[in-house]
């Protein structure tokens, strides 16, 4: 009982503690930090160059909004709404950055987590015609069920007590996310891919609740999509 207990502990602390050793290969591996941060500064160059001047446009229209509507009756009042819409911009500005990444990044993760698998001594599958496209239809019907498992557990959680259930069930989801591209490289489905995370539950809940907590870290979050792709690289490489 005692070493059963102290296997599934060892478990899930090898998937809590994968971004540090994430941190670790990419000073082993200088190659691997290029594809990390390029899709970052390829985002950040567009928000600097688009999103600020959309974000400008929007300020300056809010501004006039709320002077019409007061006009020079309350300036307290109106100084209590810019501050709002200030906050409102900084969240808008935050959320489309997010986005943006998500986007910008998504061509690079695959090609992310196949050098990850060489950076690690393993040899990726050959890419062919018809394993990308069998590895399309297959991503394509998971993040369907990733979506769908998402919005359930988005539902459950504003249940009060049952809720909380939703975090350790919002972490295997954000797992199965990311074990995903070695597991499709693979042309492993939904069905191969679930008896993976039973075979490895401890491993996958240390690295989906990891992975959960620094996607909703302010600043931290930026760097959360590539540190996550490698360490779901790593955890099933069981590295």
């Amino acid at each position: 009982m005692h070493s059963i207990l102290a296997s599934r502990s060892k478990e899930f602390i090898s998937g809590l503690t994968s971004p540090i050793r994430v941190l670790g290969l990419l000073l082993e591996h200088p190659g691997l930090l290029g594809l990390f941060i390029l899709p970052m500064v390829i985002t950040l160059i567009i928000v600097s160059s688009v999103i600020y001047g959309v974000l400008i446009g929007l300020w300056n229209t809010l501004q006039g909004l709320f002077q019409s509507v007061l006009g020079t009756a309350s300036a307290w009042g109106s100084g209590i709404l810019s501050v709002l819409a200030g906050a409102l911009l900084i969240y808008f500005s935050a959320f489309c950055l997010g986005i943006l990444i998500q986007l910008i990044a998504s061509p690079f993760n695959d090609i992310l987590a196949e050098k990850t698998e060489v950076a690690c001594g393993e040899t990726p599958p050959k890419t062919t015609l018809n394993r990308l496209f069998l590895v399309f239809l297959i991503d394509l019907r998971k993040t369907g069920l990733t979506l769908s498992f998402t919005v359930v557990l988005f539902l459950i959680g504003l249940i009060p007590g049952i809720g909380l259930i939703s975090i350790p069930g919002l972490a295997l989801v954000q797992a199965f996310t990311f074990l995903s591209y070695p597991l499709s490289r693979r042309a492993i489905g939904i069905r191969g891919s679930f008896s993976w995370i039973r075979e490895n539950f401890f491993r996958t809940l240390g690295f989906g609740l990891i992975t959960l907590v620094l996607f909703s870290i302010p600043v931290i979050n930026l760097f959360a999509l590539p540190l996550s792709v490698i360490a779901g690289t790593i955890t099933f490489l069981k590295k």
